[in-house]
């Protein structure tokens, strides 16, 4: 079965569009379809808002799939009463029906992946892509002499051609409907809609360093010479550590006029008290600025090495502190993710990063430290978001200001129009005024849930932004973009199984062995086995198995390494192919998953043994040896 990407599609898509005209015999009905679902924007700017998908974009499928009408689904037109029976059928599975139409509508959206999209990257090449995937490849598989009429009926592109019924394709059949294609034109000859092809979107904005000042950390360094550390506050006094110009001296206690306790911070990272004269000392600054290349780098390393993505990173300081490295006004915060004495403590493992307290005021070491963070703190935002997906990066930010805990209260409907401070009134009023202390620019007197989120949302979109410029600059072949969509029930099957056992929260058991790993092990050559045996080979094989879509003979075998032989192989990921790792492991023969998204440096699997459980795990791109399509 062919691979239909947006890339590939692009240039006829853009061609298609350009040379397309309503026929004149359907204007009429075009411009009262296009009028009709203008009157309904604002019920899809609540559900753009919520998924960024662009309104016209929804009310072009609502006309197809439900013929404008709220009352039906819009995954396929079935009544809100009840879940799906057609194709995709039991949608919603969360939540409970009479399902309103903005909740149905974005369960909808969201199962195609279009929230991963993003804002910026909806040229109308990827409308039509994704409009014709929302529908399906039936015509251009089967019968690519055909336009698909959800896209073109209506227009010169489009006269007949039509599948009356599952699987049967009449040749003379005519689409009575408005094709999407054609509501757009409409909407743009009306000036409701302003489309830009790809090549009109601008390059990413170009970087620009503030200039640099020296900051005050509040640590000391030796001035201009080393000195001896004492063990009393005494010249005679015993040395105990040669305190060279380099080695942080942390002020403990002021001893009289001449000598202060201190804690001096060795290149090991270990920790020395003893005193020292305070003309010793010299207070230890820092530049406010940085090289912007050296960091995102830093940040690129970090993420390869941590599991999470470098672009996000990037955008997470751009949007905290605009990339500098400057104390906050309260003298609390530091760096380009103001990060905290306590929270760096929490978080650095001197050992593993090589840093010591000290490094908190060095931004290539706080990347370090950020990757750890963004990692703890997806996993925490996880649990508190519906079906425990993957949080947003706005949603990241929220755990970021407020906590974990509080994340449904922010994303709560209820709660948009009401203040910041009513959300958050069961907190201690002194943490309410810390946290608005905190981050003056975000917190205003009154400001409501909705107007925080949408400042938020609009800082991570200029920190993406300058993520972007920065990472094409040190690594112009590294894709930044979003990772390419896919139908699950079409083009992998099998990933409609893995997410059903994803939701499960399938894990080995400490005691025994859990029986619903055991099912996977059936699937496989080797026949039943414990938990304790590696399972990821088990896991892919039970999903292909159960979802009966390999497309060709396949050794559904245990051992990872097998999966090299299996299907064909592909030039790069695939949403819904196998990644076969190196060994991860002394003795292992490697990893399987399946591909759930990627970007330049990293991959993102959902597969079996992994944590010893069913999920979602980032690795590096370079691990993987091969990708099989079956």
């Amino acid at each position: 079965m062919p691979k239909f990407t947006a890339a590939a599609l692009a240039a006829e898509y853009k061609s298609l569009w350009d040379t397309a005209v309503i026929r004149p015999e359907k204007a009429q009905v075009v411009k009262k379809t296009a009028q009709d679902v203008r009157g309904l924007k604002a019920t899809y700017d609540e559900v753009s808002a919520a998924t960024g998908v662009p309104w016209y974009f929804i009310g072009a499928v609502h006309n197809l799939e439900a013929s404008l009408r709220m009352d039906r689904h819009l995954h396929n037109g079935d009544r809100l009463t009840a879940r799906t029976v057609q194709v995709p059928d039991g949608r919603p599975k969360s939540g409970s029906p009479p399902f309103t139409w903005a909740a149905s509508a974005i369960d909808a959206l969201t199962m195609h992946g279009l929230q991963n999209i993003g804002k910026a990257n909806w040229s109308i090449e990827r409308i039509l892509f994704e409009l014709e995937r929302y529908n399906g490849f039936g015509y251009r598989r089967n019968h690519p002499e055909v336009k698909s009429p959800y896209l073109w009926s209506c227009t010169n592109h489009y006269t007949r051609g039509k599948y009356v019924g599952d699987h049967k394709f009449d040749p003379n059949a005519e689409s009575s409907q408005v094709g999407a294609a054609a509501v757009l034109k409409q909407l743009v000859a009306d000036g409701a809609v302003k489309l830009s092809g790809q090549a009109d979107m601008p390059p990413p904005k170009p970087f620009v360093r503030p200039p640099a000042v020296p900051v005050p950390t509040g640590l000391f360094l030796a001035d201009k010479q080393p000195f001896g550390l004492r063990a009393e506050a005494k010249d005679e006094a015993q040395r105990l550590l040669r305190v060279e110009t380099d080695m942080p001296v942390r002020k403990l206690q002021e001893v009289d006029a001449a000598w202060l306790k201190v804690q001096v911070t060795a290149p090991d990272t270990s920790t020395h008290e003893g005193f020292a004269r305070k003309d010793w000392l010299v207070p230890q600054t820092v530049l406010s600025s940085f090289v912007p290349e050296e960091f995102a780098q830093a940040c690129l390393d970090a993420a390869a090495h941590y599991g999470t993505n470098g672009h996000l990173l990037i955008a997470l300081a751009d949007a905290e502190t605009a990339l500098t490295n400057k104390e906050s006004p309260d003298g609390l915060f530091f760096g380009p993710y103001a990060i905290s004495e306590t929270e760096w403590k929490a978080v650095n493992v001197p050992a593993e990063t090589g840093y010591g307290d000290a490094g908190r005021f060095n931004p290539i070491a706080q990347a370090a430290i950020a990757a750890r963070f963004v990692v703890d703190l997806t996993q925490k935002a996880r649990e508190k978001l519906p079906d425990k997906r993957l949080p947003t990066s706005e949603e990241l930010c929220i755990a970021r200001v407020f906590g974990s805990d509080l994340i449904p209260a922010f994303l709560d409907e209820a709660n948009q129009t009401r203040t910041v401070r009513d959300v958050l009134a069961p907190m201690p009023a002194a943490d309410i005024d810390a946290i608005f202390a905190r981050r003056p620019g975000l917190f205003t007197a009154g400001v409501i849930v909705k107007d925080l989120r949408a400042a938020i949302e609009a800082r991570l979109e200029t920190g993406f932004e300058d993520a972007a410029g920065l990472i094409q600059k040190i690594e112009p072949e590294l894709s930044v973009g979003p990772p390419e969509t896919a139908d699950d029930a079409s083009d992998a099957p099998w990933m409609v199984k893995a997410k059903e056992e994803l939701a499960k929260d399938i894990h080995e058991f400490r005691n025994g062995s859990n029986p619903e790993i055991e099912k996977y092990h059936k699937a496989t050559t080797l026949g039943m086995q414990p938990d304790d045996v590696s399972w990821c080979a088990a896991f892919v094989s039970w999903c292909i198995k159960e979802s009966n879509g390999a497309r060709s003979p396949l050794n559904y075998s245990a051992r990872a390494a097998d999966w090299l032989n299996n299907g064909k192989g592909l030039d790069g990921p695939q949403y819904g192919a196998i990644a076969v790792t190196k060994p991860l492991a002394a003795g292992a023969s490697g990893h399987v998953g399946f591909v759930v998204s990627w970007d330049g440096t990293r991959v993102r699997l959902l597969g079996g043994n992994q944590g010893d459980a069913v999920k979602e795990q980032g690795f590096p791109i370079g691990v993987v040896r091969s990708w099989r399509m079956v």
